[in-house]
């Protein structure tokens, strides 16, 4: 995976970040473990699997010991949130025929919400995140691609 670095200057340098898992297929940039640094949360082509990145500063970047996490599915689309409002970042990734939400331990390591996957509609590989219903909690609604329908899971 290739970082593009700002120089502060409008220019850019390259630096490789390396992964022990499969091509990368969608990145999300948030900070999961609580540094204060950008981290990096992967998914990749044609896997079932979600990679993570704690960053260093500087755009250098070591995956996580525990890391693969399983999704149990090919995902495309990622978003960091805190889902269950306990202050650690959780992911919910976009799969297929619904919505896999990891719940974060605040040091960068994920494991399976209860109730996870959260089915939507067949070809939902994105979605987006909002207060749909004014109640303060964080809601997802994704599209088909495959039937031109969508679903809006609530927040709990």
């Amino acid at each position: 995976m290739t970082l593009l670095v700002a120089d502060g200057r409008g220019g850019f340098r390259t630096s490789q970040v390396p992964l022990r898992t499969g091509e990368p297929w969608f990145v999300c940039i948030g900070d999961v473990n609580g540094d204060r640094k950008p981290d990096l949360v992967v998914t990749h082509h044609e896997l079932h699997e979600l990679t993570v990145l704690l960053g260093e500063g500087e755009g250098h970047f070591n995956e996580v010991a525990a890391s693969a996490f399983d999704l149990g599915h090919n995902a495309f689309q990622l978003a960091l949130a805190d889902v269950n409002h306990d202050g650690r970042i959780d992911v919910i990734a976009a799969a297929g025929d619904g919505l896999e939400v990891l719940l974060g331990d605040g040091e960068g390591t994920f494991k399976q919400a209860p109730g996870s996957p959260f089915l939507t509609v067949k070809g939902a590989w994105g979605f987006a995140l909002g207060d749909v219903n004014g109640d303060g909690k964080i809601d997802l609604v994704t599209s088909s691609a495959e039937n031109n329908t969508f679903s809006v899971l609530l927040g709990s």
